[in-house]
């Protein structure tokens, strides 16, 4: 039996480190734009040109001291999960903007294209005037120190086929009526569907500013490998708290 993990197979050799004594993110964000980055103890930890980074800080007044780069290995992902983990999301987050979807709270939905290969990922509902998207949503796992990325697929309904969403509060018996349609076989289905999406070469690549990538296998893992891991008690910060 197949699982929705996707296993991470490479990292980005290391991640970049500024002191500084900047403490406003709406400011940090309109500094530095386009690059995964998390402020954190008086540090930015980010992916991107470090001169660049550094001489956009001290342009606007903030102090700016480029420290050691950190080697991404094993007991890294451990031990700064909590950093790692907001980089690798907003990196994803940037990759799947460029796949052209939109987000919805912890989800992501269609909207650029009504098919894939054979498969309907927009329809309408011609009989409530609603458009349905296939979508998913994706969660970052450490689970016995490797990383996996989760899919879950759902759906979003729109009145305009973009951003008018009708929210599962207002549309709760419209939701309620496409899920009782969707058994089992469609959403393995959708599982195949998103992966073959996603993938390019067999693989899923996450691109990095100016460093080595984040991959992702392009198969589910196997139940059977996952039978004696255990799940890291560490906290699993929500997406919206970076979104």
């Amino acid at each position: 039996m197949r699982t929705n993990l996707l296993r991470a197979i490479k990292f980005p050799e290391k991640m970049n480190v500024i002191q500084t004594d900047i403490d406003n993110y709406r400011e940090l964000n309109e500094i530095i734009r386009g690059i995964p980055k998390h402020l954190k103890s008086k540090k930015l930890f980010f992916w991107g040109d470090i001169n660049e980074i550094y001489k956009a800080l001290r342009d606007h007044a903030y102090k700016a001291e480029i420290l050691e780069p950190m080697k991404i290995n094993d007991q890294l992902i451990f031990e700064c999960w909590d950093i790692l983990r907001i980089l690798f999301y907003r990196a994803i987050k940037n990759f799947l903007r460029e796949k052209r979807f939109y987000f919805h709270k912890k989800l992501v939905y269609m909207v650029e294209f009504d098919d894939f290969e054979e498969t309907l990922l927009i329809r309408k509902d011609n009989t409530q005037n609603y458009y349905i998207h296939e979508g998913f949503e994706y969660n970052l796992h450490l689970i016995d120190q490797s990383v996996f990325l989760s899919l879950n697929p759902r759906i979003v309904l729109t009145r305009d086929k973009k951003g008018d969403i009708i929210s599962e509060e207002d549309g709760s018996r419209f939701y309620t009526y496409q899920w009782s349609k969707r058994y089992n076989s469609i959403t393995g289905n959708m599982l195949k569907v998103w992966l073959e999406f996603l993938s390019d070469k067999n693989k899923i690549t996450i691109p990095i500013p100016n460093k080595d990538n984040l991959i992702f296998e392009s198969k589910f893992l196997n139940a059977g490998g996952i039978k004696s891991i255990k799940i890291e008690k560490k906290r699993q910060v929500g997406l919206d708290e970076y979104w």
